[in-house]
């Protein structure tokens, strides 16, 4: 039966379902965690309905995406920066791995500080969650390019942007696709984790409320929409990815 990549993805899915809804019916361990699926399907028919479900949904799609977009940018153009001068590469790298390996909720308080309340600090901790994955990426992926492309680009005098273009980026195509991939998981968790923190709106705050009222099934509900957001993501970056020429 597993001799396909999609056989194996659906079994490995329906084994951990089959695992879930056991102990949620026999009540083994944690009951109070292991929800049936059933109310899990009914919190979900429940909030679906609601006008005030979509606005935490949007709040939270906005400053994920947002912030992520910004880490793209940023931490892509740092890496090449760091990868292409490699000395300052070499002399930065410690302080940016130490900053990459710290729990990204740390800065919260001093994002708040500057930022405030609003959704200007959701966005500012995705772009602290999402960037390091990225960057660090990207600058590995610069130290792979075999340096006789750089050189035979170089004895035609490209310009540097030519260079970032048709060298650098489509050599980067692999790590950088990696990078995303970590660096959106990593940005949707610190905007859950502020939310759900200190927010007064988006799927972490509406989670937390849920979790509140003890209405596990709409908790579970909101957890399973943050868990498709993150797979769809995953499937638009590897689309995008392969249609990148190499």
């Amino acid at each position: 039966m597993l001799t396909t990549p999609i056989r194996i993805r659906v079994f490995s899915l329906f084994a951990i379902w089959l695992i879930w809804e056991v102990n949620a019916q026999i009540a083994w361990l944690v009951p109070e965690v292991f929800t049936p699926t059933s109310q899990i399907f009914a919190g979900l028919a429940e909030i679906s309905v609601s006008p005030v479900f979509y606005e935490h949904l949007f709040f939270t799609i906005f400053a994920t995406g947002f912030g992520f977009l910004i880490a793209v940018l940023s931490g892509t153009i740092i890496g090449i920066a760091l990868g292409a001068f490699r000395i300052f590469g070499r002399a930065l790298n410690p302080y940016i791995a130490a900053f990459a390996s710290s729990p990204k909720i740390i800065f919260l308080p001093v994002v708040m500080s500057f930022a405030g309340w609003g959704t200007e600090t959701k966005v500012t901790m995705a772009v602290i969650g999402a960037i390091f994955p990225i960057l660090l990426s990207a600058y590995a992926g610069m130290l792979t390019i075999n340096p006789v492309h750089i050189r035979v680009a170089k004895s035609f005098n490209i310009k540097w942007y030519d260079l970032v273009r048709k060298v650098y980026l489509p050599s980067l195509r692999h790590p950088l696709l990696v990078g995303f991939r970590l660096g959106f998981g990593a940005s949707l968790v610190s905007v859950v984790l502020t939310e759900a923190k200190f927010g007064e709106s988006g799927l972490g705050f509406l989670a937390m409320q849920y979790y509140g009222l003890y209405a596990i099934g709409k908790m579970f509900s909101v957890l399973a929409i943050l868990f498709a957001l993150a797979m769809i993501a995953n499937f638009l970056l590897d689309r995008f990815a392969t249609r990148v020429p190499h």
